[in-house]
């Protein structure tokens, strides 16, 4: 069936153009056009239904009123039910997943349940507020049971998509709050409601870590990547196990993997090599990709690492440097930075090893800027402080109107900021 849908707002015309670039199937639901062909994404359903309800309010014409269903039915349609809830999955070979397996996303899940809890309020039916209320309950599936919801010591939050240790990347966490707030509102869900109350009270314990000072920023993320060399002075020493620890928060392990990505911990497979069973460093050098955690500031997060040696020898750990480019989401590596060495003795060797929050400075990494239609804009830093104004009026918490005025009066400094030259300092509209 191929539906004739109406026009976008200018607004979203405009960012599908010069981003975007969204596309209809033919059972109505949006993609992104790549390379002439529509791929469905799973966020895309939530800014057409967006536009088509903010469109409706002006315009209460029949068509967008069936349009909003066309698009409603076509979201529901490609969600799977999880754990007695409703989920839209980032398939493990999707285009817009690069973890390499399949997940939901806090984020996703968050803005579904509220706008199908609108598109209930608008046309009655009830398939729209069942499939709300189980959207809604995916977002209290645990993290180890394939969700989103995280308990800390500090308090409980939803994550934008499950990473260990875990992100809290902040502009996803704020509108998943704001989305609960909403859909509690509109179907009356006490849960829901203790839900993003709960949250909010968390972000605002955790809220100056976000805070970038040296570059007049805010972080998009508590977590972030380096990579650890170890170098030893006698062949076939051999890595037993190794995990990093997050104090109060976990312990996560390394794998090894031909395909890894960035925001998982694992060993470089290139950098290893396996002799008689054993996982031992090629040319005695192993390259770790650590994902580190600002959770536990100001405490260090510790690297764990089990290391077998066929006799004494000097183990070296170097860490990855280089300079910040706010239009890269991770550090320009440029070198590499000696943070440790000692003596590693015949046999096992059981090392606990601290990492300075000197060398981690941007963990997590300062919000950066977007090539949107040939120019670049900073995106997250807005939204974090548009939704903390809105956290404020909600809740009137001192800290989120603190870092509101904080984080405003950087953007007046950005101007001035070498490495902010040649980008847009206003924000895209």
């Amino acid at each position: 069936m191929t539906h004739s849908l109406p026009e976008f707002t200018p607004r979203l015309a405009k960012i599908s153009r010069d981003y975007y670039h969204i596309g209809f199937l033919e059972d109505g639901y949006p993609g992104k056009v790549i390379n002439g062909q529509i791929v469905p994404h799973p966020i895309y359903g939530i800014y057409v239904l967006n536009d088509y309800l903010f469109q409706y309010q002006k315009n209460r014409h029949p068509r967008l009123q069936q349009a909003i269903i066309v698009v409603a039915d076509a979201v529901i349609s490609r969600m799977q039910p999880y754990l007695n809830t409703l989920v839209f999955w980032y398939d493990a070979e999707s285009p817009f997943n690069s973890s390499g397996r399949k997940y939901y996303s806090g984020l996703t899940q968050g803005y579904y349940a509220k706008v199908l809890a609108k598109v209930y309020e608008l046309t009655g039916l009830a398939r729209f507020k069942q499939a709300a209320e189980k959207v809604f309950q995916s977002l209290t599936v645990p993290v180890d049971k394939g969700g989103v919801s995280h308990d800390s010591v500090k308090g409980p939050s939803l994550q934008e998509y499950p990473m260990g240790p875990n992100g809290y990347v902040l502009n996803g966490w704020l509108s998943i709050i704001l989305s609960l707030r909403e859909y509690a509102h509109i179907l009356k869900d006490g849960q829901a409601e203790a839900l993003w109350r709960a949250n909010a009270k968390t972000v605002s314990e955790l809220l100056p870590l976000y805070d970038v000072p040296a570059y007049c920023n805010s972080r998009y993320t508590l977590n972030g990547h380096r990579r650890l060399r170890l170098t030893v002075s006698t062949p076939q020493v051999h890595i037993q196990k190794v995990s990093i620890h997050v104090p109060s928060e976990g312990t996560y392990p390394f794998v090894i993997k031909e395909k890894s990505n960035k925001w998982e911990n694992h060993l470089v497979a290139e950098s290893v090599e396996a002799k008689a069973g054993n996982i031992c460093l090629k040319n005695q050098e192993a390259v770790l990709n650590v994902l580190f955690s600002r959770f536990s500031f100001p405490r260090e997060n510790i690297l764990l690492l089990d290391l077998h040696a066929p006799a004494e020898t000097t183990l070296q750990v170097d860490i990855s440097g280089g300079v910040f480019d706010p239009k890269r989401a991770s550090l320009l590596q440029r070198n590499w930075i000696r943070i440790d060495q000692r003596s590693l003795r015949r046999g096992a060797n059981n090392i606990r090893l601290k990492i300075p929050w000197t060398h981690l400075e941007l963990v997590g990494h300062p919000t950066t800027f977007k090539k949107i239609g040939g120019r670049y804009y900073n995106v997250y830093h807005f939204i974090h402080i548009e939704r903390l104004k809105t956290l404020y009026a909600w809740t009137g918490q001192q800290r989120f109107l603190d870092y509101v005025r904080k984080w405003e009066a950087y953007v007046k400094s950005w101007p001035d900021i070498a490495v902010y030259q040649g980008l847009e300092t206003q924000p895209y509209r």
